[in-house]
């Protein structure tokens, strides 16, 4: 059984490989799917929820930068 911490681990990885396979599609196929999810994220609970919102947050970062990025330079 695995515990929480596990859990949040294995969303994360699953978020951030699926933002990266949307993001390399292209930039305008990426902002679609992007509008998608958020949409899916208003109905979402639980799990699906968390996932949703960690997708969002890589896909962003993939797709626009990320502001960290920029104030590093």
């Amino acid at each position: 059984m695995c515990n929480s911490k596990e859990k949040n681990l294995r969303l994360q990885l699953r978020a951030t490989i699926e933002a990266n396979r949307i993001a390399r599609l292209s930039y305008e196929i990426g902002d679609e799917h992007l509008k998608k999810i958020k949409k899916q994220l208003e109905k979402a609970v639980g799990s699906k929820k968390e996932w949703l919102t960690i997708l969002i947050e890589s896909l962003e970062k993939r797709l626009y930068g990320s502001e960290d990025e920029n104030d590093s330079e």
